[in-house]
């Protein structure tokens, strides 16, 4: 159940912070190349945060003792050789900010 939360509230900051981004944008008279450098600033930001700390120091470091506490049979799976497993992912979602920062700008500059 707290997993749930934990996942909606994530969505509901997500949504808040490009929320703000625009409601900012909109105020200061942003353009479309200006909202565009926003949104791709800031969900690179996110996938630099997911891949630093989710992937580095909760997975292949077995940081704070994350998954073993919750899940004590995998105690010794986790480690540095893990680094990268999804490299393939992680790029496609890089790949496809770009469009989706397009979109999210085009959008911005129509309200």
């Amino acid at each position: 159940m707290i997993g749930w939360l934990m996942i909606g509230l994530s969505f509901v900051l997500m949504l808040g912070s490009i929320v703000l981004g625009v409601w900012d944008g909109i105020r200061n008279d942003y353009g479309f190349w200006q909202f565009l450098l926003r949104f791709v600033i800031m969900l690179l930001g996110l996938k630099a945060f997911d891949i630093g700390f989710f992937d580095w120091v909760l997975l292949c470091n077995n940081g704070f003792h994350f998954f073993s506490h919750y899940y004590p049979e995998t105690n010794g799976v986790y480690g540095r050789h893990l680094f990268g497993y999804n490299w393939k992912t992680h790029l496609a979602h890089i790949v496809l900010n770009f469009p989706f920062a397009a979109l999210l700008s085009w959008i911005s500059t129509l309200i």
